[in-house]
């Protein structure tokens, strides 16, 4: 008889196995799942949050990887030696020409979220091959070699403090000129449909290459791809500063200049921001970058480059003048050996490149507020010799106090602090400490050489435009701010590499200089990151960034009486609210139609024109004003400092207009009032 008790363990054995398994998976299921409905690690607010900034992220590194292939199309070939190099340049560059595009197409009244998909869907299709390129470049980026203490130091920095700033980036923008202009023009001009030039804002008339990037970045998705944008800047300078001392220095630590570049802790700080200073920077430096690799290869395409980016710069702000002045001034000195044809065909080459892409922003200036440098110089829309002369507040400066003028460089680096009255800055030890130890190097044992070039056209560059800008601080109280020099601070920090890397000169047995001075340079880069790590901890974005804290609410933690006041005029106020602001400059949360005292003149200007308390009342029944809004505690500390002329007379006609013509509906603390007109 057959024997089958075997096969039988077995198929019972392997069902035993089938329920103890199948019940235990489903026992952890079962246990799982009823652990984390009651304890959700992520709530779903926390999931659209971090999904909304991931989709901002998205749209920032789309804008970025198009406008690389665009500049990768348009500067061609180039003799490049680093992929960071010719990444560096092609995104900065095709930025520029994005922003010429979106100019043209808020002339054209094409400023529609579907335009601009359509016209990024465009793009990728026409760029295609240069896409492929772009991912080619990226791929072929190198590890950072870093075989020694103070390069890891380095690049550590770097990684901190970068992550820091692109963590800040995403929360809501809260920065005093991005709620004044940077970003207030942009989300008009995207409510209009095309750029006009309708609103009383003067610094809508400044040339605004970033302000359409980041016109772009808000119809695509957000404002925070605005702040991103600014950010993206500082990265690009980075790599830039990167090669040029690979390039350029052969210098033995390439990094130097970058963390140099980034110890100035309000350039850290302005690149969370959409503001325009470090796109500013880029292309300064940039233009100078072209300009050596120029005058090294004697290649014209790196000349009109040169032009290009000295263009793009002066798209940004009027005072980038400077740089193709000096750059053109190099031009002819570089080619003195040549003939006068071949010298003025350089010439040529280089200016006819600048003007072919800073022109638009002052034809477009000419055409909406009639003065093509408005608001300077000559008459314009909403302009006069009064505000001319409130804006400028000439007489006011260091004129009268030349010896703080020649310690300007002290004074603004151990006296400057970030948001304080002064220079308004803190710009770090690091520049101060280094920049003079580059005469000792340059001087000691090598009296009769002659000094490197780079060195004498990056202090040309630099000289010539912190004399305009000592100018202006002689001459206006209002223009002693450190962060107009920002554009010169990646050359500053190329020429603290030079005086440290030269420094090894002065090396004896015993004590190295050279290692002294890097000691100096690693204490100021920690308590740097340290410092950025508590401002993160104490400002808190983590909380917005998961979800745990509104739009709302961030934005009335940061910004207190303000955001209420203004929540009030959105919520309360009807929609065909005129609200006229008086003493309150920021108008970018303001959902009403709102009339924003920009340059802090509107009603020293109504008294200049209307002259009595009657006469501004019938003014502003003519322009349709509702409401207004009166920052009150802005007006006692303007009179607190006494630097805006308001008289006795001046207060007389405000308080007849409070009690006679202006019903308050609404007190914020003790902050703002907004009044009904009646």
């Amino acid at each position: 008889m057959p024997n089958h008790s075997g096969p039988n363990r077995s198929r019972a054995h392997r069902i035993a196995w089938i329920l103890v398994a199948s019940t235990s998976v489903l026992w952890v299921f079962a246990v799982y799942l009823a652990y984390y409905t009651v304890h959700k690690p992520l709530t779903m607010p926390t999931v659209l949050a971090i999904a909304d900034r991931v989709a901002d992220l998205t749209v920032w590194a789309a804008l970025l990887f198009i406008a690389t292939a665009l500049g990768h199309r348009l500067l061609g070939r180039l003799n490049y030696h680093s992929a960071v190099e010719e990444l560096a340049l092609a995104a900065g560059s095709g930025l520029g020409f994005v922003s010429l595009v979106v100019l043209g197409l808020g002339l054209v009244g094409g400023l529609h979220r579907w335009v601009f998909y359509l016209v990024a869907l465009a793009a990728c299709v026409v760029l295609l091959p240069d896409l492929k390129a772009t991912i080619q470049l990226l791929q072929a980026l190198k590890r950072p070699d870093l075989q020694s203490t103070p390069d890891r130091l380095l690049v550590g920095y770097l990684l901190v403090v970068l992550c820091l700033a692109a963590l800040a980036c995403l929360t809501p923008p809260v920065a005093w000129d991005s709620q004044v202009y940077h970003l207030t023009g942009p989300r008009l001009f995207i409510e209009q449909g095309k750029i006009t030039g309708e609103m009383d804002i003067p610094y809508l008339g400044f040339p605004s290459l970033l302000e359409m990037l980041f016109l772009a970045g808000m119809a695509l998705k957000s404002d925070i791809v605005a702040k991103l944008v600014h950010f993206a800047y500082a990265v690009l300078t980075i790599g830039l500063l990167y090669s040029f001392a690979a390039r350029h220095l052969q210098a033995k630590m390439p990094w130097l200049a970058s963390a140099i570049y980034l110890s100035a802790p309000s350039i850290v700080l302005v690149s969370t921001w959409a503001y325009v200073d470090l796109g500013l920077a880029f292309y300064t430096f940039a233009a100078f970058y072209a300009f050596i690799t120029w005058t090294q290869l004697r290649d014209n395409r790196w000349l009109a480059l040169t032009g290009i980016l000295s263009g793009f710069a002066l798209g940004v702000k009027y005072t980038a003048v400077v740089t193709p002045f000096v750059l053109g001034l190099l031009v002819i000195w570089e080619s003195r050996k040549g003939t006068a044809i071949g010298t003025l065909r350089k010439l040529l080459l280089f200016g006819l490149s600048t003007m072919a892409v800073a022109c638009p922003w002052y034809l477009k200036n000419w055409a909406l507020m009639g003065n093509p440098i408005y608001p300077f110089f000559f008459a314009g829309r909403y302009w006069d010799p009064f505000r001319a002369w409130w804006y400028g507040r000439w007489g006011t400066g260091l004129l009268n106090e030349p010896l703080r003028l020649l310690v300007a460089p002290w004074e603004m680096t151990v006296m400057g602090v970030e948001g304080k009255a002064g220079y308004e800055a803190s710009i770090g030890p690091v520049l101060l400490a280094c920049l003079p130890l580059l005469l000792f190097g340059l001087l000691w044992k090598n009296g009769r050489q002659r000094t490197s070039s780079i060195v004498t056209y990056s202090a040309a560059l630099c000289g010539a435009h912190y004399l305009l800008w000592l100018y202006g601080v002689a001459q206006s109280d209002l223009l002693r701010q450190t962060r107009l020099l920002f554009p010169i601070f990646p050359l500053l920090a190329v020429l603290a590499n030079i005086a440290i890397e030269r420094l090894s000169i002065f090396d004896v047995k015993g004590f190295s200089l050279q290692r002294f001075v890097l000691m100096a340079l690693a204490i100021a880069l920690c308590l740097n990151a340290l410092t950025f790590l508590v401002s993160f901890g104490v400002d808190s974005p983590l909380q917005y960034l998961f979800g745990l804290e509104t739009r709302d609410q961030f934005l009335q933690r940061r910004l207190g009486d303000y955001y209420v006041a203004l929540s009030h005029i959105n919520e309360e106020l009807p929609h065909s609210a005129r609200v006229l602001f008086l003493w309150e400059p920021r108008s970018y949360y303001c959902q009403k139609e709102c009339w924003p005292d920009a340059i802090l003149d509107r009603f020293k200007h109504l008294t200049y024109r209307y002259g009595d308390a009657p006469g501004i009342a019938e003014h502003l029944r003519a322009e349709g004003i509702s409401h207004v809004l009166f920052h009150k505690a802005g007006f006692e500390q303007i009179l607190a400092t006494q630097f805006d002329p308001i008289l006795p007379e001046d207060r007389e006609i405000l308080s007849t207009l409070q009690e006679e013509y202006w019903e308050p509906l609404i007190y914020v603390s003790e902050s703002y009032v907004i009044y009904r007109v009646r």
